[in-house]
């Protein structure tokens, strides 16, 4: 088991040193925190394809430099037109798309330096980033398009 790489911790075999073989790389554990290196500036396959982007699709939503005011517009159309959003906003479904696409490679860097930074605090801290869950505000706005749908429905009649 030890030649393999898939130590038990102090209970493996092969003396002394066992302690020393694990399943996880040393930049996995370690630091002051037992959280990883601090200092690792190396990037996870799942960092690299979800959270960055992730991070950067959220910047692009929410940063007025970037595409706030796209969203903004496409915001005040999905007001209007509710349900039907999807089909009566396409062309500010479209400028998303635009500046999506036209800064996306542009704020990568920068994302990735911002996501680093705050996975070394995180490591030396041991104190997280908040994390807003999506679907609590899918479930907000899903009572409240039910409660206008409900509201439209009952002035209609």
């Amino acid at each position: 088991v030890a030649r393999m790489g898939l130590g038990l911790g102090k209970h493996a075999p092969g003396g002394k040193n066992a302690h020393e073989i694990g399943v996880l790389p040393a930049s996995a554990g370690g630091g002051p925190k037992g959280l990883g290196d601090p200092k690792d500036m190396s990037l996870r396959s799942v960092e690299v394809n979800t959270i960055i982007p992730e991070l950067m699709r959220e910047r692009l939503r929410t940063e007025p430099h970037l595409c706030l005011t796209a969203w903004r517009l496409f915001g005040a159309c999905g007001k209007r037109h509710g349900g039907l959003s999807f089909y009566q906003c396409r062309e500010e479904i479209k400028g998303i798309k635009a500046c999506h696409h036209e800064k996306f490679d542009s704020i990568r860097d920068e994302t990735t330096e911002l996501y680093l930074m705050m996975r070394a605090k995180y490591r030396r801290t041991g104190i997280g980033h908040p994390i807003r869950r999506k679907e609590a505000n899918r479930d907000e706005w899903f009572t409240f398009e039910m409660a206008e749908a409900e509201r439209r429905l009952l002035n209609s009649t």
